[in-house]
């Protein structure tokens, strides 16, 4: 019987350490306002890769149950549970861990294909899913056990309600640009 040894492979190089790229004169004086010289698309681009990003897809994603699962939106706050709780899970994670492996290996594939915007629709389509379930829930604890149910929907019903009720004509990336802007706005102002 034959061992394998397999060699151990170099450490990386270090990061680099990070540089500041505010202006000089800025850190002058403490008197002097602070003046962030960075472009606004800079800004909000490198937001968007903190956890303040998530908390702008959940803002979107909050406006988004407005527009389109009013019922759901006032359900989920009815029995108080609030979107961040399941919602940041779904987005930071890309729905490991919400619904089986072959599942999460479609819903990918769609994310490589169309964009971000998949991630919405997906959710969308879990909550409008369970919308009737989310309905008989009196307390926070249904609904969540309502969630939890959702991980074993078909995958194939997920996409076809995905496709169907909320398709480019509800959330397309230029929707889905305009409301993370207004999330952001918003969180500034």
């Amino acid at each position: 019987m034959a061992t394998f040894v397999v060699p151990k492979a170099p450490l990386p190089p270090p990061l680099p350490k990070h540089t500041n790229t505010h202006a000089p004169h800025a850190r002058t004086h403490a008197h002097t306002k602070h003046t962030n010289t960075q472009a606004p698309h800079a800004r909000t681009h490198a937001r968007t890769h903190t956890h303040t990003g998530v908390m702008i897809d959940v803002w979107a994603l909050n406006y988004l149950l407005d527009q389109h699962l009013k019922g759901v939106k006032d359900k989920l706050e009815l029995v108080n549970l609030p979107l961040t709780s399941f919602a940041t899970q779904w987005f930071m994670c890309a729905y490991v861990n919400v619904l089986p492996l072959s599942s999460v290996l479609r819903v990918w594939d769609w994310l490589l294909l169309l964009g971000p915007v998949v991630l919405f629709r997906i959710a969308l389509a879990l909550l409008k899913a369970i919308e009737g379930e989310l309905g008989l829930a009196t307390e926070m604890e249904d609904a969540m056990a309502a969630l939890q149910r959702a991980r074993n929907l078909e995958i194939e019903t997920v996409l076809t309600i995905a496709q169907v009720c909320f398709g480019e004509a509800v959330v397309d990336l230029a929707v889905l640009m305009q409301l993370r802007h207004k999330a952001t706005v918003s969180k500034l102002s």
